[in-house]
């Protein structure tokens, strides 16, 4: 599986900044609220459960990264445990969750705006912030990396300092006297809503093959973003609700801001929702990142079109996927809602994950001699709970985003089917079904007709003659597939 030339410019630093910003975005600033409405103070309880459950898949993640540092992430590390139509499957589905995750980023930072200019068209601010970031991600790796450390340094900055006023200032211990005051089930049920939460760190494997040193920078910034992700979640939760009453939180749009006030004064208010900007921001860089990295790979690999895996002579950078990518994040945010996006993206992310996580036990027997600088503890334990911790919360995911995710998954088979079997034997293939399909409707119909079997509802005779004529219209079209 050749590797075509993507620049190594990342650091330790660089990578984990990166892993940070892609948690720190429209989880922290947009979910938190909705999530404190579905689980009351028990929305901290609901934090570290994910938390616990995608530990299981870091640690394999961390795994696959060192031993195959090349970029496409858990697509490309599927790929080489268990074989190409899986690996397809992962890719396919971990490029729709991020370019989902995209979305939902863009129109969070459109609602942030709106703190500071009350009615400004959120459909324009979402396109516009997308293009600018398709732009950066364009020119350069260093560039997006270089703007990735400034502003999740100011984030952090921003958040510690939310944490620490928030426990000298306002703080209720009485506000989790009861852990589950809506019961113990919206505490699970909120798993799967905030499960994108803790996604960052998938995003330094999508880059491996521009990460300096792979063999140590990238498990070292995959540790160091999940923990400080973590971290920060947990407390910035426990503060926003032992400052504010969860049903308020629920009912707020912009939760953080609304506690800010409340432990700061305006000034606070103000702070938080420029934290917002600037935590949106970098989930987007991130995203953007990674799903024109999966576009890159999936292209690399034969599987969508060779214009995708063309790299900019000057930038070296994969720009047509970058531009592919952006078109339709920007379609998707125009459904223009919130836990649409969120729940579509969180399917995508699980169904790859189960799948990578999987993937471990099958590498590790396929290929025992692999080096592999990084090897998951309780093996094969954590791989099994990996995989077992992603169907889980996969079977609580909202019915719409599993909708969503199937019609996806036809679009995807029929990609696969194009570019793998190739237009002529796509042709046959569909030309026999055809003729199959047509022979079945033509040969059902005459039997009704002459009444050898009842039909389901009553069909008069102009009825039949039509469905007779589309099932003889069906064999010669058919025909005409396999001999052209």
């Amino acid at each position: 599986m050749g590797e075509l030339k993507l620049k190594r410019t990342l650091g330790l630093l660089g990578a984990t900044m990166i892993g940070i910003g892609g948690a720190m975005g429209a989880g922290l600033f947009v979910l938190i609220g909705n999530a404190a409405g579905m689980a009351g103070s028990g929305v901290v309880l609901s934090f570290i459960m994910s938390a616990f459950f995608a530990l299981f898949t870091a640690l394999n993640y961390s795994e696959l990264a060192a031993s195959i540092p090349i970029t496409g992430g858990g697509y490309t590390f599927v790929q080489y445990a268990i074989g190409k139509f899986p690996a397809f499957i992962t890719g396919w589905f971990v490029w729709f969750g991020y370019m989902f995750y995209c979305a939902l980023c863009a129109l969070g930072f459109a609602y942030a705006v709106q703190y500071f200019i009350p009615g400004v068209n959120t459909a324009i601010v979402a396109v516009l912030i997308v293009l600018t970031f398709m732009i950066i991600n364009i020119r350069g790796t260093k560039e997006t990396g270089a703007i990735q450390n400034f502003l999740t340094t100011a984030l952090v900055i921003m958040l510690v300092t939310f944490v620490v006023s928030g426990f000298i200032h306002g703080f209720r211990p009485d506000a989790f006297e009861s852990w589950t005051p809506k019961g113990i089930m919206p505490i699970f049920t909120t798993v799967s809503y905030i499960y994108v939460c803790y996604m960052g760190f998938e995003i330094i494997t999508t880059i491996s093959g521009e990460i300096r040193k792979p063999e140590k920078n990238i498990v070292r910034s995959m540790v160091l973003a999940f923990t400080i992700s973590t971290m920060i979640y947990c407390l910035v939760t426990l503060v926003s609700v032992g400052v504010v009453h969860w049903d308020l939180l629920g009912e707020s749009s912009a939760p953080l801001s609304l506690v800010a006030l409340e432990t700061m004064g305006s000034i606070g208010g103000i702070v938080m929702s420029a934290a917002a900007l600037l935590a949106i921001l970098t989930s987007l860089n991130a995203a953007t990142v990674a799903a024109a990295r999966i576009a890159f790979a999936l292209s690399r690999d034969g599987y969508l079109p060779s214009a995708l895996s063309i790299v900019h002579k000057r930038f070296s950078t994969p720009y047509i996927a970058t531009v592919l990518s952006s078109i339709l994040i920007v379609i998707f945010a125009a459904s223009g809602i919130v836990d649409f996006l969120n729940y579509a993206s969180i399917f995508g992310f699980l169904v790859g994950d189960a799948l990578v996580n999987y993937s471990v036990i099958w590498l590790r027997k396929r290929r025992p001699n692999l080096k592999r600088p990084f090897k998951v503890p309780l093996y094969p334990y954590t791989p099994l709970l990996g995989t077992l911790s992603s169907l889980i919360v996969l079977s609580t995911v909202h019915h719409q985003a599993i909708a969503i995710g199937l019609i996806w998954a036809i679009i995807g088979l029929l990609m696969y089917y194009v570019f793998m079997l190739g237009y002529v034997r796509l042709r046959i293939a569909f030309g026999g079904m055809t003729v199959v399909t047509g022979f079945v409707i033509s040969a059902a119909t005459l039997l009704m007709w002459y009444r050898f079997i009842p039909p389901l509802v009553p069909l008069s005779t102009p009825l039949l003659l039509g469905i007779l004529s589309i099932g003889i219209l069906q064999i010669l079209v058919g025909l005409l597939n396999i001999t052209s």
